[in-house]
C-alpha cells in the first residue's frame, strides 16, 4: 500500500481488564513506533481521556447477545457506514503493542500455514465454533477458506465491503450460532474478486511462545514487532510497558 494508512480500534464496554489502558498503551506505541499512520478511529466505547482532535470517536453500544464477533462484525459495519475511513485500513485490537518501529504501509496479510478447519473437536470451545462457522460461510460462498485470523492488524477494504456479495455474506454470517470472523470473511473475499490488490501475505506458524518475566518480555520485543497481552502474564506486561512508554502521546488529553 502507498501513503498514510488509517487505523481501526473495536473497543467494547466493560471487557477491559485494565481500566482501558490496554487501549492507552497501544496508541502510545503507535505514536512512538509507527510509520506511515494516518488517522485512528476508535468505534464502541471511546475512553474519556482520548484526544478528539486526533482520534476520530464512533461511540456505540455492544449488542445485547454478548457474542464476541457478532458485535466486533456490527461495529466495523459501523465505523465503515458512519465515517470517512480510509479505502484500505488496519483493524487492531486495543491489546496489540508495536514495541519495535512498524511500517503500517508495508503490514502484510498474515495467515496461518493451514485452511479454516472443516469440523470441530468432540469438546468445542466457543472459538472451534467461530472458526467452523466461518469455513461453513465462506465455503457456501465459493470462496477460500484460507485461516486468516489472526491476533495482529488485519487489512479490510471499503470497497468491497460494500459489494453485495460481501454484504450477503456478512448477512449469513450474522445467522450462525457464533458469528463468523470478520477478518476471515474479508480477506477471504478480497482475495477471491481481487487478490491483486492484497497487500503481500505472510505465513505464520502459530508455534506460541508465552513469556512469564519481564527478562523474557524485554527479549520478545527484540525479536517481534507487536507484543499482545496472549504473549505474557497480564501484569507482567502492564509493568514492561508502564515502564517503556511512561510520557503521554497526541491521542491522549493534556
Amino acid at each position: 500500500m502507498e501513503g498514510k494508512i488509517d487505523i481501526l480500534y473495536v473497543v467494547g464496554k466493560g471487557f477491559s481488564e485494565w481500566n482501558d489502558n490496554e487501549l492507552r498503551y497501544s496508541l502510545r506505541c503507535i505514536a512512538k513506533n509507527g510509520i506511515n499512520v494516518g488517522r485512528v478511529f476508535v468505534v464502541g466505547h471511546c475512553p474519556f481521556w482520548l484526544n478528539t482532535d486526533e482520534v476520530t470517536c464512533l461511540p456505540l453500544r455492544d449488542p445485547i447477545n454478548g457474542n464476541k464477533h457478532y458485535n466486533i462484525l456490527t461495529a466495523i459495519e459501523y465505523a465503515i457506514e458512519q465515517s470517512d475511513i480510509s479505502e484500505n485500513f488496519l483493524y487492531s485490537s486495543d491489546d496489540h503493542f508495536y514495541v519495535q518501529p512498524t511500517d503500517f504501509a508495508q503490514y502484510p496479510v498474515k495467515c496461518r500455514a493451514y485452511d479454516l478447519p472443516n469440523d470441530m473437536p468432540a469438546k468445542p470451545r466457543w472459538y472451534d465454533i467461530t472458526m467452523k462457522s466461518t469455513h461453513d460461510v465462506c465455503e457456501a460462498f465459493a470462496l477460500p477458506i484460507r485461516f486468516y485470523a489472526w491476533h495482529g492488524n488485519t487489512w479490510f477494504n471499503t470497497r468491497l465491503w460494500k459489494q453485495q456479495r460481501m454484504v450477503l455474506l456478512r448477512r449469513l454470517a450474522k445467522t450462525m450460532r457464533e458469528c463468523c470472523d470478520p477478518t476471515c470473511l474479508m480477506l477471504n473475499y478480497w482475495e477471491a474478486v481481487e487478490s491483486q490488490t492484497m497487500p503481500r501475505t505472510e505465513v505464520v506458524h502459530d508455534a506460541k511462545v508465552s513469556a512469564h518475566t519481564i527478562a523474557e518480555i524485554k527479549q520478545m520485543a527484540k525479536e517481534k514487532e507487536v507484543l499482545s497481552t496472549t504473549d505474557t502474564v497480564a501484569a507482567d506486561m502492564r509493568e514492561w510497558l508502564m515502564r517503556n512508554f511512561p510520557k503521554r502521546c497526541k491521542y491522549e488529553r493534556n
